[in-house]
C-alpha cells in the first residue's frame, strides 16, 4: 500500500488481518477503515494488544465502545472481542514475550493457509525457534526457600517445579522459617529463597513489629541467599502494580542493607503460553539451562516481528494489513 486511499483494497488482497491495538486505535479514522473493511471481507482476524504499560483488553473494549458509532456495532465488537474463541495476544515489551507472542501469531496465520489447512497435524506440537527461551533442567541439587506465610509461594513452586524438563528430582521447595538453624549444613547446595509478590505478600500474621515473611526475607539476605522476585500479573490472583509494593513493603526491606527491589521481579502472567514463559524464566534466574534442540527462526517470524514492532500508518497507529 502506497497511499491510505488503498487501504481498502489492500485489506482485501490480504489473506488474514492482524489487529494490533495500541492505545487510541478506535480513534483513528483510517483504523476503522481497514478494520471494517477485513470485517466486509470476512478475513480471518488476528488481535494483538498493547500491554506494556498495564493495559488490559477491556480498556479497548471501552474505547472501541467510546469510538466505534454504526449500526453494526454488537457485531463489530463481536468481530474483535469473540474471534472464534481466540483469545487476544499480549504484546509485551521483553523479548522473551515477544517471541512466544509471535509464534502464536504465526501458528494462527499458518492455520488459514491451504496446505496447513489440509494438514493440521503439522502444526500440532506448536512452533519453536533459536531465540525463545525452551524448556529449562538442571543438573545438580537446588533447593528453593519459601516462606509459608507468603501465601502463593508454595503453589508457585509447584507451577515451577512442574514446568522443569529435565532434573524435576533434583529441586526441592523447604519452608525457611523451619529449616533456619540448619542452613549452614548445607554449604555446597545451590539455594535461593523465593518470594511471591502480589497485593498480600505482607499481609501475614504480625510477629512483633515486622510481619513474619518480612523477618525471614531479611534473615535470609543477612545470610547471603539470592532472592527470586516473582510479580503475579493475573488479577485473579492477587495481581497489583508494581509500584503499589513501595507502599505496602516494610520501609526496613525497602532501604540499606536490603534494598530488595533492586533485584528485577519477574513477571508471572495469566496466559498459558506467557505464563510458560514466566516459569522457564523463573528457573533460568534459578540457574538452570536450556537444552540446545532448537529450530532456526524462520524468516516469515521475523518478518512478523518487524511488522509488529515497527509498521504504522499515516496516522502514527501500528497497521495491520497482511
Amino acid at each position: 500500500m502506497e497511499t491510505v486511499g488503498e487501504l481498502e483494497d489492500s485489506v482485501t488482497k490480504s489473506s488474514t488481518f492482524i489487529l494490533f491495538l495500541s492505545k487510541g486505535y478506535f480513534k483513528s479514522q483510517n483504523c476503522k477503515r481497514e478494520l471494517r473493511a477485513a470485517f466486509e471481507k470476512n478475513k480471518p482476524l488476528i488481535v494483538v494488544y498493547e500491554s506494556d504499560r498495564g493495559a488490559t483488553l477491556s480498556e479497548f473494549e471501552d474505547e472501541f465502545s467510546e469510538h466505534f458509532e454504526n449500526e453494526d456495532k454488537a457485531i463489530m465488537h463481536k468481530y474483535v472481542f469473540n474471534n472464534q474463541g481466540r483469545p487476544a495476544a499480549m504484546w509485551l515489551n521483553e523479548t522473551n514475550f515477544q517471541i512466544e507472542t509471535i509464534k502464536m501469531v504465526v501458528h494462527r496465520i499458518l492455520l488459514h493457509l491451504p496446505y496447513y489447512r489440509r494438514n493440521k497435524e503439522i502444526l500440532d506440537g506448536g512452533l519453536e525457534v533459536t531465540d525463545e527461551i525452551g524448556p529449562q533442567g538442571i543438573s545438580e541439587q537446588l533447593i528453593v526457600f519459601s516462606c509459608a506465610s507468603n501465601k502463593g509461594c508454595q503453589v508457585l513452586y509447584k507451577e515451577i517445579q512442574s514446568e522443569l524438563a529435565e532434573g524435576k528430582n533434583l529441586i526441592c521447595n523447604v519452608d525457611f522459617e523451619q529449616f533456619l538453624d540448619l542452613i549452614h549444613e548445607l554449604p555446597s547446595h545451590r539455594a535461593v529463597l523465593l518470594l511471591y509478590l502480589n497485593k498480600h505478600v505482607f499481609d501475614d500474621e504480625k510477629s512483633g513489629k515486622e510481619t513474619r515473611t518480612s523477618a525471614l526475607v531479611k534473615r535470609a539476605t543477612d545470610l547471603g541467599l539470592k532472592l527470586v522476585l516473582v510479580h503475579e500479573q493475573d488479577p485473579e490472583k492477587g495481581a497489583c502494580p508494581f509500584n503499589d509494593f513501595f507502599h505496602l513493603t516494610p520501609s526496613d526491606l525497602l532501604n540499606k542493607p536490603y534494598n530488595i527491589y533492586n533485584t528485577l521481579a519477574i513477571p508471572l502472567h495469566a496466559s498459558l503460553e506467557h505464563r510458560r514463559v514466566s516459569l522457564r524464566c523463573i528457573l533460568r534466574s534459578m540457574g538452570s539451562s536450556t537444552p540446545k534442540h532448537q529450530v532456526a527462526l524462520s524468516k516469515f517470524a521475523k518478518s512478523v516481528r518487524k511488522r509488529i514492532m515497527g509498521v504504522r500508518d499515516s496516522d502514527g497507529e501500528l497497521g495491520g494489513v497482511w
